[in-house]
């Protein structure tokens, strides 16, 4: 069994914009322009180090033609996990578990 005993707690939100596309070698397909958005933990684990999880929507695809009639839209719900170590306050580095 594993105990952790965290120090601090800290929530937040976050929000962006995306420029997604398929990648498809078409020379008419083009990145469609969407969002994203979500909330977000971090537990502090000692001084240095923590670990944040994410929950985020994001909406992605691409469109053809700069026509909005032939767009495909994908909408993600991704759970991302990240480790944080702090090397100062202000100045951090961020890593995905996978």
């Amino acid at each position: 069994m594993i105990s952790v005993n965290a120090q601090e707690v800290k929530f937040g939100v976050k929000a962006g914009v995306n420029f997604a596309s398929l990648g498809a070698d078409a020379e008419d397909v083009k990145a469609r322009t969407s969002i994203h958005f979500g909330a977000m933990a971090e537990f502090m684990l000692s001084d240095k180090f923590s670990i944040q999880p994410e929950l985020v929507y994001s909406a992605q695809g691409t469109k053809f033609d700069d026509s909005d009639d032939l767009v495909t839209k994908l909408d993600y719900l991704n759970l991302p996990i990240l480790a944080k170590y702090y090397f100062s306050v202000t100045f951090s580095v961020e890593a995905a578990l996978k």
